[in-house]
């Protein structure tokens, strides 16, 4: 279905994204002032509160409710990696809103050249990845996993490599690469299944479900730790772990209607 956007709509949706940039920019502004300032403390915990906050302001602005299960299945004090499924840009936003923890991405390397972006992304120390570069891919996940362990943080990954954005579709086979982070380091993976972001890339669901109808879901489940030792094992756990995303992911499907 195609769906006209007019002037009006397209003047709301620019005032939104005006306002996003905004907020990321005094972002940049508090954490070198806090630095400059000699409060290192304090410019670390502003990385992970305020883009938690600005991802969760983002939501209501788009009077979207979001329901979470499972959020104790989050290591507190432990290095952990997550794999989700992946269905908008709106994920990245709702996992760092709503995961309950700072955690960092592996995205493309396309992401850092975008303005705003770049800047959040690197702030909560994610890092991008050339696919087409092995042995440099495979040097910056090494210093990954030693700083993950060694300051007890989070990554996240979406182990599809792409968006899964229509419906009907179901999660796309995980990368094995994706593994090795986690495998490798002997770091915690968490298993999570999200649904509902994929209308919000979607005009006419935007304009069209009413507000107490625009529900995402996110179901944690609990954290499992990847022994294996070769190919064949690191399979097999992709395999059940795609499973647990897969079954956990069907039982919090949501629908939009459009009114």
């Amino acid at each position: 279905m195609m769906l006209w956007i007019g002037k009006q709509e397209r003047h709301v949706f620019e005032g939104i994204r005006l306002c996003e940039a905004i907020f990321l920019s005094w972002f940049r502004f508090l954490i070198w002032f806090a630095f400059l300032a000699g409060q290192q403390e304090k410019a670390r915990a502003l990385v992970g509160a305020i883009p938690a906050a600005w991802s969760r302001r983002v939501f209501r602005k788009r009077k979207c409710r979001v329901v979470v299960e499972g959020g104790e299945n989050v290591p507190r004090d432990q290095a952990f990696v997550v794999m989700s499924n992946h269905q908008s840009g709106y994920d990245i936003l709702l996992l760092t809103g709503f995961l309950g923890r700072s955690a960092g991405f592996v995205a493309k390397k396309e992401l850092f050249r975008v303005p705003g972006v770049s800047s959040w992304l690197k702030q909560l120390h994610s890092i991008s990845l050339d696919r087409g570069n092995i042995s440099e891919a495979s040097e910056t996940l090494e210093r990954l996993g030693m700083e993950l362990k060694t300051n007890r943080r989070g990554v996240i990954i979406f182990p599809e490599g792409t968006r899964t954005k229509h419906p009907s579709r179901e999660i796309q086979a995980f990368r094995q690469g994706s593994l090795r982070l986690a495998s490798d380091n002997k770091i915690l993976v968490v298993p999570v299944s999200l649904d509902g972001t994929r209308f919000l890339e979607r005009f006419e669901y935007f304009w069209k479900t009413p507000a107490s109808e625009r529900i995402v879901r996110m179901k944690i489940a609990p954290p499992i730790m990847p022994d294996t030792k070769n190919a064949q094992e690191r399979k097999r756990f992709m395999e059940s772990l795609r499973e647990t995303i897969i079954s956990n992911w069907k039982a919090i499907r949501v629908e939009w209607p459009l009114s």
